[in-house]
Parts: C-alpha cells; structure tokens; sequence
C-alpha cells in the first residue's frame, strides 16, 4: 500500500472517532441532560414530597447508573441496604459502563425514563379538581394535533362536550372529566413517545449505514481508490453545506438531522466512484458517448482532473446517479427484448416467391 492509502485509511478512522465523539456530545448528552432536567421539574412540581415513584426509576434510567450502585440517597429513602460489593468494583464498573457509552448509546434510556414521566404527569392530571381540572383539559385541547386525524376528531367532540357543560368552571361529572382527561393524556404521551422513538431509529440507522460506508470506503482505499473518493466527499459536504444554509425552522428530530450530516460525505464518496463506473458501463452499451472524458484506456484509481471535477459532481447532486441507474435499467430491459425480436427473426423460414406456371403452346 502506498502512503495516500494509509493516509486515507487514517481519515477514514479518524473520522468514525470525531462522529461517535460528536454523536456523545451533541445528541447524547443533550438529550440526557435535558431529561434529567425535565425530571427533577416534574418532581418539584408534582411530588415535592411524596415517596419514591416512577420518577426516581426514570431518573436513574436516564443518568444510566444502577440504583444499587450509584444512589445512594435512594437506597436510603427505601429503606435498602448498602451494597455489598466492594468500593473498587463499584468505581471500575461505573468507569467501564462511562468509558462504553459513547460507543453504545442509542438513546433508548432517554426514552423510557419519558414514558415513565409521562405517566407520572398522566396520573397527577387526574387528581386535578376544578379550574385546575378545566385548564388542564383546555391546555390538552390545544395539543391534540399530535394525534392521528381519527383520534384527533373524536377527542376534539369529547374535549368539547366536557368543557361546554363547565358553566362557571364546574364540571358535571368531575370524576369522569378525570378518568377522560388520564386517558388523553395518555393518547397525546403514547403519540409523542412513538414519534421520538422512530426518530431515535431512524437515527441509529444512519449511523449503522455511515458505519457500513466508512468500511466500504477502507476497501476501496486499499484499492487505490482515494483520489476519486475525496473528491466526492467533498462534493457531498459541500452539498449538505448548502442546504444547512437554506434551512429556516429545525424542528426538534432526536439527533437525525446530525446523523444524516454524518452520512453526506460518506455517501457522495460513494456515489462518486459508482457514478463513475456507470458512466463507463453506459458507455460501453453505446448508451453514451463519453470517449473524451472516459476514453477506454482510463484507469479511476489515476483520476485526470475532469474525471475528479465529475466526481465532485456526483457527490453534490444524488438525482445525477439516479438518472444513470434508470438509463441503465432501461438499456438492459430493452436488450433482451431485442436480441429476442432478432432471434424470433432468425428462426423464420425464408420466403420463396411462388413458381410461375408453364406456359402451354398453342398448337
């Protein structure tokens, strides 16, 4: 291997140790400390001084610590015993489960120490009794978009119903009021919690496809390949570049939009070095005619500048490499069809014109 290639393999891991340090600093520990917050405010308000709940669980779920091992305060306040294992197990286990965690988080602890608060925040809504009761309900009336459209409508009428017969801020039924505004919320908390978690998915998706398309480009590296590869890496950052600049309102999508920043670069290499072998491959079924810039002799792991300024392209604009998929595709359907028509042809007897009869003499 040549110098360049250990270069680009060296870019190529470094670039998988800035993502999962990027990954842990921007997303993970943001949305950890922001539910961690989340929760200690739920607390003060709903429980200032109630017995360990749900919320403590969450608490210790979202920091990622044991409750045998790391709170001691809430082993005290339910009345459990110290544990047993030794300090320097306790302070090598917490150390391995920190140093692990940038590279196994998934943001799966975030989102059950939620739902766990979400039913919390479920349940002291239906304690609520009068004014209290009715804001909350109207405060849950202005949230129902987050529902599907069928749910949306019935809750819309049952919200209706229940806040047209509350003259003078009484209920008719309050009991009743409190059961529907439980499950309401529930509904409304159940609709969050689904949507956040297929974003996590969907995120860590994206960073199992950035970890499949940096291995790729190792391989092809190791090919001789890295020239044509940078260039469209570059192409695709300075795509993703642009779009960031045009971008207006961001809504809060659970790290996805950080994933697929991760993913541009990684898939304009890509789409780069297959744009290119397509071009050749289309040029060879006489689809295009590309002798002066991809003349037969040219080699991609000894890029000349316009192969590299094509490149560059292919990394900026993903629709170019679908066109060239779908003229591919077109090219090799018709072929079978043609070499069938051709064949069918073939097998045809040939016509002979019909014999003229002989003519008789008169005699």
């Amino acid at each position: 291997m040549t110098t360049s290639q250990y270069v680009g393999i060296a870019i190529i891991a470094g670039y998988w140790v800035v993502l999962i340090t990027t990954r842990w600093m921007f997303i993970a520990r943001p949305n950890r400390r922001f539910t961690l917050a989340r929760i200690d405010d739920a607390q003060y308000f709903l429980e200032p001084e109630a017995p360990p709940s749900l919320l403590d669980e969450a608490r210790s779920i979202a920091s990622g610590t044991h409750v045998y091992d790391d709170l001691p305060w809430l082993r005290e306040r339910r009345g459990l015993d110290p544990p047993d294992d030794p300090e320097v197990e306790r302070v090598l286990r917490r150390f391995l489960r920190r140093a692990s965690d940038p590279f196994i988080w998934n943001g799966s602890r975030d989102l059950v120490a939620w739902n766990l608060m979400h039913r919390v925040e479920a349940d002291h809504a239906a304690t609520l009794t009068g004014p209290a009761l009715i804001a909350a309900m109207m405060k849950a009336q202005s949230q129902l978009e987050d529902l599907p459209p069928g749910k949306r409508t019935y809750w819309a009428r049952v919200l209706h119903d229940q806040l047209d017969g509350a003259p003078g801020g009484r209920l008719r039924d309050e009991p009743v009021a409190q059961a529907i505004m439980r499950n309401l919320l529930n509904e409304l908390y159940n609709a969050r919690d689904t949507k956040f978690t297929n974003l996590a998915t969907q995120q860590n998706k994206v960073t199992w496809l950035v970890f499949t398309g940096l291995a790729i480009l190792a391989a092809l590296v190791s090919q001789g390949y890295e020239d044509l590869l940078l260039a469209g890496a570059v192409g695709g950052i300075l795509s993703r570049l642009q779009r960031e600049l045009q971008r207006r309102d961001v809504p809060s999508d659970y790290g996805l939009s950080w994933s697929v920043l991760f993913l541009s670069p990684v898939s304009g290499a890509l789409s780069a070095w297959a744009g290119l072998l397509l071009l050749q491959t289309l040029q060879k079924f006489n689809v295009l005619e590309l002798s002066s810039l991809l003349p037969d002799s040219a080699d991609l792991t000894a890029p000349t500048g316009a192969m590299l300024g094509v490149a560059i392209l292919f990394g900026i604009s993903e629709r170019i490499l679908d066109r060239l998929v779908r003229q591919a595709e077109d090219e090799i359907a018709t072929q079978p069809a043609a070499a069938k028509k051709s064949a069918a042809a073939a097998q045809e007897p040939p016509s002979h014109p019909t014999a003229a009869a002989p003519e008789v003499a008169a005699p």
